[in-house]
């Protein structure tokens, strides 16, 4: 057996007639809720993503910033959420959903104080990614002051935190200013 290939699935593809086709579609979605999630914003788009942004921004608020009560302090299903939604999401829309996740994070920390380690390197990567997807995008002037805004933000932590995030930071300027980058 053979292993399957882009190449060899489009050509099989492109054999199929529409019945076959809608079925194959419609057994992708039924498949797996990340498939419905891809369908919905790629046919419907913006309705279909702000169906899926409420409960991802939901999971951050809960987290970092709830309506009522205290944080979890507890990333991990913000995380999941968060990693969800960017894969069926436009690029601009994924980056802000990962800039609102890191913003949302040293607001709680702004607020509540010294978290721990583990919070602070969930907040690490994720401000890593959104900094790599950042060089991919022409950004419009309101995300390009998010992150200026997030990065002066991220001052005077603990753990390493803020010199994590000035570091990523002074790589994401090089890359940017085209001078290469040990991290980008």
């Amino acid at each position: 057996m053979t292993k399957p290939s882009w190449p060899r699935i489009r050509k099989a593809l492109e054999n199929l007639d529409t019945p076959e086709i809608l079925e194959l579609v419609k057994e992708l979605y039924d498949l797996n809720s990340t498939n419905k999630a891809l369908l919905a914003v790629r046919l419907d788009s913006q309705g279909s993503l702000e169906l899926l942004a409420q409960p991802c921004r939901k999971e951050i608020e809960k987290a970092f910033w709830p309506v009522r009560g205290f944080p979890s302090c507890k990333p991990g299903n913000a995380k999941k959420a968060v990693v969800q939604f960017v894969k069926v999401a436009p690029p601009l829309e994924a980056l802000e959903m990962e800039l609102y996740f890191v913003e949302l994070g040293i607001r709680c920390t702004r607020q509540y104080g010294d978290i721990d380690e583990g919070f602070y390197i969930s907040l690490e990567k994720m401000w890593e990614v959104a900094l790599k997807r950042a060089l991919t995008l022409e950004l419009p002037e309101e995300l390009e002051e998010k992150l200026e805004h997030i990065f002066s933000s991220s001052k005077d932590f603990g753990w390493g935190f803020s010199d994590e995030i000035e570091s990523l930071w002074r790589e994401f300027d090089k890359a940017r200013a085209g001078e290469g980058s040990e991290v980008f």
